[in-house]
């Protein structure tokens, strides 16, 4: 099983982002899971990735990523 805890998922054009999200499309199962620290991006499908998805954030994640610290602290997962 592997765990990828992060706040920079959500796929765009180059960075970070996209390098974490062809890790998991690539290699990840669906034994394994990704816990995101972040709002979820409905502009994007994730139906092509196997593993299971946990996004967590709080009222003031859409200001800026880092707000998902909190979320991801306290484990409190919404979608």
């Amino acid at each position: 099983m592997k765990l990828l805890i992060t706040l920079d998922f959500p796929p765009e054009i180059g960075g970070i982002q996209r390098y974490l999200y062809d890790i998991v499309r690539f290699t990840f199962t669906a034994d394994d899971r990704v816990m995101i620290g972040c709002t979820r991006n409905p502009r994007i499908s994730y139906k092509e990735l196997k593993a299971k998805m946990t996004w967590a954030s709080t009222p003031l994640s859409f200001l800026n990523k880092f707000w998902g610290i909190a979320a991801l602290i306290f484990m409190q997962p919404c979608i």
